[in-house]
């Protein structure tokens, strides 16, 4: 049996890290934590680049779209949260879960994205790129979500309506 020593270690003040994730180009960090916070570092300079507070509660999953242009989050509040690090604002939120989201991926087969050259990836009969995530929850759903850019819309402050979704599809607002 081979033994390996950590070659490499940081330190954060914010309590309680739930879960980290290299972007796809690994030049960033993602990491979501128990105080509710995403932060994404730039992982060769060790600095924060860009950070998100959750609606409430604790963030517990996080995942990059394969091109690493958007961040997808679940946490305690319920819900999955789409930030974009080059705008560096929150593009998206779904509700679908009636517990805590602790998984979310995106499909790399589906999610289309944009190419290295900066030319977008078009899905057949659409001129947007388009991303499919999953995300799983404390309420036993798996929840498929699309996410299109041409429906992207900022996001302002809200409170969750309090009627409930059947969870068998849902969509982002």
């Amino acid at each position: 049996k081979q033994w390996f020593n950590a070659e490499y270690g940081w330190e954060l003040k914010s309590g309680l890290i739930n879960e980290f994730a290299f972007s796809p180009d690994t030049k960033h960090l993602a990491v979501v934590s128990q105080d509710g916070f995403l932060r994404v570092f730039d992982f060769n300079k060790e600095d924060l680049v860009s950070a998100m507070r959750s609606y409430f509660g604790g963030l517990t999953c996080v995942c990059w779209s394969p091109d690493g242009r958007y961040i997808v989050t679940g946490g305690e509040d319920d819900l999955v949260t789409v930030w974009s690090l080059n705008e560096k604002r929150i593009i998206a939120r779904g509700e679908g879960h009636r517990s805590w989201v602790t998984m979310v991926a995106f499909d790399p087969h589906t999610s289309m994205g944009i190419a290295a050259d900066g030319t977008p990836i078009k899905r057949e009969g659409s001129e947007l790129p388009v991303y499919r995530f999953g995300s799983v929850g404390e309420d036993a759903h798996i929840i498929l979500w699309d996410l299109c850019e041409d429906s992207l819309e900022p996001v302002t402050s809200w409170r969750r309506p309090t009627t409930e979704t059947n969870g068998d599809h849902s969509s982002l607002s």
